[in-house]
Formats: C-alpha cells, structure tokens, sequence
C-alpha cells in the first residue's frame, strides 16, 4: 500500500509502519517479523490528510489507538459502492480523509464514493461492538 498510492497518486506519503525517517527508525515500537517500526503518537502528529489501510481490521485497531482518540471526529471513511467492508470477493482498502480538506465533494465524485462517519460505521458493519 504504501508503494503503490505515492505511485499512482504521485504524492507525498508517509509508511506508518517502516523506518522511513530517522525518529521512527530509532524510537519506534518493532513490529513483528522485523517488517518496521510503529510510533502512533509520532504519525498522528503530522495530521495527515489520508490514511491509507490495507485491511479493515488495521484501520480499526488504528482508529481505537487512545492516541488517536482526539482526532477521530477529524475524518471521513470513504465509503465504496462495491466490495465494501467484509465482502468475500474484494475488499478495497480503507481510506480515511480529513474533513478540512479542500475540494472534498471533487474527491467523492471523482473516485464515486461517499463519505461516512469512522467509528460509527466500524460498529455498523461489526467491526466495533
């Protein structure tokens, strides 16, 4: 995932769970099988406009971070028309948006989503009880 969005999209991204930067790389939490390192409170501080998560029970153990908790009413979760949370056959990655970004209507139409509320749609479709 976090090959493949700066190449399509062309920007500037940030690999929440890779030594990408000196900070993370010498301060982060490890991740298991030596894949990188972790460091929420770092990565939430750079309030990122998107946050990319290849699966959805990523993005939810993300969004339950006690670090996150004042930020999660910050973003919309792009809801997909197909494929959506759970489906067997595909599920496209989770994508939260911030809701200051500018041209957010252009973004829902341009990529035929629509914009839901994070925690409250985590719980609609079972991932939050």
């Amino acid at each position: 995932m976090a090959g493949i969005l700066p190449y399509y999209w062309g920007a500037r991204t940030i690999d929440m769970f890779g030594p990408c930067d000196p900070h993370l790389s010498s301060r982060g939490r490890p991740i298991p099988l030596g894949v990188g390192r972790f460091d929420p409170p770092a990565l939430i501080a750079k309030h990122p406009t998107f946050y990319v998560f290849e699966f959805p029970q990523f993005a939810v153990d993300f969004v339950q971070l006690p670090e996150f908790a004042p930020y999660r009413n910050d973003y919309f979760m792009l809801e997909y028309p197909f494929g959506y949370l759970g489906s067997k056959t595909f599920s496209p990655p989770v994508l939260l948006v911030r809701k200051d970004r500018p041209e957010l209507d252009r973004l829902t139409q341009v990529l035929g989503v629509r914009l839901v509320e994070v925690e409250q749609e985590f719980r609609r479709t079972g991932f939050i009880r």
